[in-house]
């Protein structure tokens, strides 16, 4: 009937709205501290934290942007099996984590080896900003990835609402904390507010979904756990790793940081059973797939 058609156009038009003015107040979000630190420490140091910034987000958004359309699309379909839903959205959050928390770790526990290596020994005076602003990628990415969960659901408005009202303050008042003690004092504000809002922040996301907060930080539990182990062993074998900050030792420590990962994944209570269930979600976006390949393997 045209009267429903009608309402569906509407909601559609509203949800596009939405959406725009979300990724509007992100990017105003965005500013704050870069302001801050630039009419604080002029453009040298604006130069060194924007680059850490960019280096310590990288390996969240890079695969989250490009897995985010599929994502999107493979939970709407899922949608309207509650079971289904909450099932597909814990793979999804653990494969986006397994991806990408292990690299954000590996950053902040061997940052003047990356930085040196990578960018030069000019930009040593990004490495305190960069371990930093590591802090906030990686509580940031827990709380980002169930982002998911509403724009599934069309429900962009709650997102935009979330960023206007409660993540806009958080930011500029850390912002102001944090000026009092330099541009350094700016990155451990944003560190800071990240992980105090990542709770609240998974908790809004889920909220009136099938998805409990319990179950996003149950699938979160393994890659997190994993790359803080596996950083931390980086870490306490530092002084056996080679010497100096050259592709050397970044290779060494990347193959151990990969090992002990791979180690303390597979190692915790259905690490098998969860590899084989994320192979099989990602199997979904096989061009040509059947539905029955499609089909959810596993509980």
């Amino acid at each position: 009937p045209r009267p429903a058609q009608h309402g569906r156009v509407n909601d559609l038009r509203r949800a596009w709205f939405s959406l725009v003015g979300l990724r509007l107040a992100t990017w105003v979000n965005d500013q704050p501290d870069l302001l801050a630190v630039g009419r604080m420490g002029g453009a040298p140091v604006l130069g060194a934290y924007d680059t850490a910034r960019r280096w310590s987000w990288y390996p969240f958004e890079e695969p989250f942007f490009a897995l985010t359309d599929v994502a999107v699309a493979s939970l709407n379909r899922a949608q309207g099996d509650p079971p289904r839903f909450r099932r597909v959205v814990m793979r999804a959050i653990l494969v986006m984590l397994t991806i990408s928390m292990p690299a954000i770790a590996f950053v902040a526990a061997e940052t003047t080896t990356v930085v040196v290596t990578l960018l030069g020994t000019k930009w040593l005076p990004a490495v305190p900003f960069l371990r930093l602003l590591c802090v906030a990628a990686f509580c940031g990415a827990l709380s980002r990835v169930t982002t998911w969960i509403p724009l599934a659901q069309g429900q962009t408005r709650r997102l935009l609402r979330w960023s206007l009202y409660l993540q806009a303050p958080a930011i500029v008042l850390a912002v102001l904390a944090g000026r009092h003690w330099g541009a350094s004092g700016v990155a451990a504000a944003i560190a800071t507010t990240a992980c105090v809002l990542v709770l609240p922040g998974i908790a809004y996301a889920v909220h009136g979904s099938a998805v409990s907060l319990g179950d996003v930080l149950r699938a979160a539990a393994r890659p997190t756990l994993a790359s803080l182990g596996a950083a931390a062993t980086v870490v306490m074998v530092s002084a056996v790793l080679p010497e100096g900050r050259g592709m050397e030792r970044l290779a060494a420590a990347l193959a151990l940081h990969v090992a002990v990962f791979a180690v303390l994944w597979l190692g915790m209570p259905g690490g098998i059973d969860d590899a084989r269930a994320c192979a099989g979600w990602l199997r979904e976006f096989r061009p040509g797939t059947t539905p029955a390949e499609r089909a959810p393997a596993g509980p």
